[in-house]
């Protein structure tokens, strides 16, 4: 993990806890994942669509979030600048 690249670090909430910790030892049941699949019928503009992509990433917090538990005594979650 960068340093200079960290925007914030929380703990995680009580809920987050949780939700890390089945995610963590029942990583088979894929309980708290979401995954969404589609094709595209016209042509896409891949510039175009990457400088949207890079911009909403910016916008959102949470698509910068990732979450740390391995060797501390608590659960984090660590917001990236980029």
């Amino acid at each position: 993990m960068d340093i200079k690249n960290i925007a914030n670090i929380y703990e995680c909430s009580p809920l987050q806890k949780g939700m890390l910790f089945h995610a963590v030892h029942q990583p088979e049941t894929g309980l708290y994942i979401e995954q969404i699949r589609f094709s595209l019928s016209d042509a896409l503009e891949k510039e175009v669509f990457r400088r949207a992509w890079e911009k909403t990433v910016e916008r959102h917090d949470a698509l910068r979030t990732t979450f740390h538990w391995k060797g501390i005594n608590s659960q984090l979650q660590v917001v990236q600048k980029k």
